[in-house]
């Protein structure tokens, strides 16, 4: 009913837009790609460049969570450029959280909290939202993927706000060729903006020994459910 009346009042001026873009649009020459590769993965014996924001290695006509508004907004992450945590303590809290929550499964447990102050630095009143992007040199992981985002609305020119992402264990877990979930050591990109643009960044360093935050079920013998479940609540009553 007031479609009309937003569009109106975005092209007079009267309000900023602040839309992200939910797809990657891609060249025309995409279409060169047969419709029977399903491979989301790129493939350079096939001549696939990748699908969706998470593979595609090519140069989009717009990315994933591409926006314009009347304004202009900066971003910056709170603390040290560089943060540390070790999987072993995480894998342990993890444990007592999903015990608490009577689960097998605590690959939605809290991995950390990161904040960022974002200032409006143009003229205009507007709003925005944050998105929160991660990358690492994790062999076989996605070139970039969305673990959080925040919406800040109605910040005037000059004005901050501090938002603050609550990243779980799942956004940052490698899947492997049995489904298993782990979490892999080695440093994590964690960047504000849209697919391929970052606005500001930092880096996550995840130290110890990998390990599986979610294991794929599978037909256990007696023995190994035992073991299993001894292994998952291990530190429970540490």
């Amino acid at each position: 009913m007031f479609g009309g009346r937003a569009v109106a009042d975005i092209v007079y001026g009267r309000e900023s837009p602040s839309g992200r873009l939910v797809t990657t649009s891609y060249p025309a020459d995409y279409v060169k790609l047969s419709m029977q590769d399903m491979q989301l993965r790129p493939n350079a014996s096939t001549g696939n460049p990748g699908r969706t924001y998470l593979w595609y290695t090519g140069t989009p006509v717009f990315p994933f969570g591409y926006g314009l508004s009347y304004t202009t907004f900066t971003f910056n992450f709170l603390g040290s450029a560089v943060k540390e945590l070790a999987i072993k303590e995480l894998i342990s809290s993890s444990r007592h959280w999903g015990a608490q929550k009577n689960m097998n499964d605590f690959s939605g447990a809290p991995l950390a909290s990161f904040g960022c102050n974002v200032t409006n630095t143009g003229s205009r009143t507007g709003s925005v939202s944050a998105l929160l992007f991660a990358r690492s040199t994790v062999p076989d992981t996605p070139r970039q993927q969305l673990i959080g985002y925040a919406f800040v609305e109605h910040l005037r020119s000059g004005q901050s706000k501090t938002v603050y992402f609550d990243v779980t264990m799942h956004s940052l877990a490698t899947v492997d060729e049995t489904g298993d979930r782990w979490l892999m050591n080695g440093d994590y990109e964690l960047f504000i903006g849209h697919a391929g643009h970052s606005e500001t960044s930092m880096t996550l360093r995840l130290s110890g020994e990998s390990d599986i935050v979610q294991a794929w079920p599978r037909q256990l013998q007696k023995s190994q459910q035992i073991e299993h479940v001894k292994r998952v609540f291990k530190t429970v009553d540490a």
